[in-house]
């Protein structure tokens, strides 16, 4: 039977990197919601499959998929990427946004007469355009910060040209890829003259072959929302999340790393959410997908951009409903209404990417078959377990442990609790946290 057979397919893991390097914090994010996906999908009797990249195939023991497909290093990724659209009735894809790859796999799943269980063209045709999503604000009357689009190809990397853009802000502001994910190659300046006094740094480290925009940077609160959207009725907020995203000045270091939910205060924030969401008029937007926004302390909120897909906040999400979100992605996407229930908070949930140091100098053998295990037992937190990618496909380098954990607790306090108690159990096994005092007194421990 077909029928109930869904292809959960996640690039970064699932082998769009297969012929290059695996960006160690993008997989760890990808696996956790390819991860966490199956499993709420296999609690509703899908037949789930899913494809993995050969680097990472030993990690098929805790993804819950009734088959997974090996894709190696020389192996052309789309035509396995085909061969499950064709042999499933459903797909649902995790993709970044950056060179079309959401929106071309998607058109690949639809051509292949898939029934997609994730957001359709419109919607990330509008999301994966950061200035587009910037005029869509503006037509809609919502605040959202001024933005200008540097277009590196039509502007040939002329300086004066640039910096007529940029100094239309007046303030503090970021450039960052128009395509961008995240806080991927994200640059954060005081004030246009120290773009300009940074200008022959910044040109040596930018990606020159991608657009960007110049945008105002506003002082708040990063949050998101988890939203549910429907075709002819408002959209469900699931929920609102804190972003822990950590700001490097004058270097394209920033990055995001993690967050919880719900956020304080959500119940306030969720009612004035509410008053704008019906006018921007979403319904392009069906099923999982959400929202960045800034929060002043006037409580005033600035629209960021929207993500035309399932979010990392995806595996806290999960954690503190009533409900199995996967339901209500079905719900919108095959019965296209709300469910006839109502959705409730019930606990909390941290998740957060950590980095581990091998205090103890472990070898690869002795680290999965004893200190690994052990891991996994003492920490049922963990959603991406521990792993070493290599520097590159040419290279015996390897960086440090990389993982994924998510809390499930009553409170904030007791998610905090909760990761303060982890961590002395990595100790304890031998694995220190590569964290900043300043990064877990800012997210973890004020």
């Amino acid at each position: 039977m077909k029928n109930n057979k869904l292809f959960v397919f996640e690039f970064i893991s699932g082998g769009g990197f297969n012929q290059s390097e695996i960006p160690s914090s993008l997989f760890c994010e990808g696996f956790a919601m390819l991860k966490t996906l199956i499993e709420d999908f296999n609690a509703l009797e899908f037949d789930i499959h899913a494809l993995l990249d050969y680097r990472i195939n030993h990690l098929s023991e805790f993804l819950p998929a009734h088959r997974i497909v090996q894709v190696n290093k020389d192996d052309n990724f789309l035509i396995k990427f085909k061969e499950q659209l064709q042999e499933t009735t459903y797909s649902f894809i995790i993709a970044p946004e950056f060179s079309n790859i959401l929106y071309e796999l998607t058109r690949l799943a639809i051509k292949n007469s898939s029934i997609v269980l994730s957001t359709e063209l419109k919607g990330i045709e509008l999301g994966t355009s950061k200035f587009q999503t910037y005029l869509f604000f503006k037509k809609k009357g919502v605040n959202t910060p001024s933005t200008y689009l540097l277009p590196f190809k039509e502007l040939k990397l002329n300086k004066i040209q640039i910096l007529e853009n940029v100094c239309k802000i007046k303030g503090p502001l970021l450039i960052k890829p128009e395509d961008g994910v995240g806080a991927e190659s994200l640059f954060y300046y005081t004030s246009p003259l120290e773009f300009e006094q940074n200008f022959k740094s910044f040109m040596e480290k930018v990606d020159d072959t991608r657009n960007h925009v110049v945008q105002e940077f506003m002082t708040g609160r990063d949050l998101s929302c988890s939203l549910i959207g429907y075709p002819k009725e408002k959209p469900l907020i699931l929920s609102v999340n804190s972003q822990f995203i950590s700001l490097e000045k004058n270097e394209p270091n920033s990055e995001y790393f993690g967050g919880e939910t719900p956020t304080d205060n959500m119940k306030a924030i969720k009612q004035e959410l509410s008053k704008y969401l019906p006018s921007l008029d979403e319904t392009m937007f069906l099923g999982y997908y959400g929202i960045d926004f800034i929060l002043e302390k006037n409580n005033r909120i600035h629209f960021i951009e929207i993500n035309p897909r399932l979010t990392t906040s995806y595996v806290g999400v999960r954690n503190i409903l009533n409900v199995n979100p996967a339901e209500l992605v079905v719900q919108s996407k095959l019965l296209q209404e709300p469910p006839p229930f109502d959705v409730e908070h019930r606990y909390h949930s941290t998740f957060l990417r950590v980095e581990l140091k091998n205090l103890k100098e472990f070898n690869d053998s002795r680290f999965h078959e004893s200190i690994l295990p052990a891991l996994l037992k003492e920490i049922p937190e963990i959603i991406t377990p521990p792993i070493q990618l290599q520097s590159s496909l040419n290279s015996n380098h390897f960086s440090p442990y990389s993982m994924f954990i998510a809390t499930k607790t009553r409170n904030k306090k007791s998610s905090h609790e909760k990761i303060q108690e982890i961590f002395r159990k990595f100790k304890d096994l031998g694995l220190a946290p590569i964290m900043s005092s300043q990064y877990m007194k800012k997210f973890l421990f004020p």
